[in-house]
């Protein structure tokens, strides 16, 4: 039985690609590589997944909320959203080693 450092380690795993490595805020996570392949390459990452909450100003927006009640419901822990520091850069939405096309 292999644990998960094994199984990292193992050279048919190795071989075929199965985890890829990337810094989540400064922290290396290990993730497991897409399964297929495409004209024998590996998909790159496209980009990370947003913040919970990140689309929630924009979604009350929409839906015809001020700002001011935007901020009560968050505020109240109604509508979830990260804080300011927490908030997605859209230029930096991408792996460091991968394409966005």
């Amino acid at each position: 039985m292999q644990d998960y450092e094994d199984l990292r380690a193992d050279p048919q795993a190795i071989h075929n690609g199965t985890f890829m490595e990337l810094d989540v805020k400064g922290t290396p996570a290990i993730l497991i590589s897409h399964p297929l392949r495409y004209d024998g390459s590996l998909p790159g990452l496209r980009s990370m997944p947003l913040n919970p909450g990140a689309d929630s100003k924009g979604i009350l927006s929409e839906l015809g909320l001020s700002k001011e009640e935007q901020a009560r419901l968050i505020e109240k822990g109604v509508v979830g959203a990260p804080s300011e520091d927490e908030a997605p850069d859209p230029k930096n939405r991408t792996r460091s080693g991968t394409t966005n096309d």
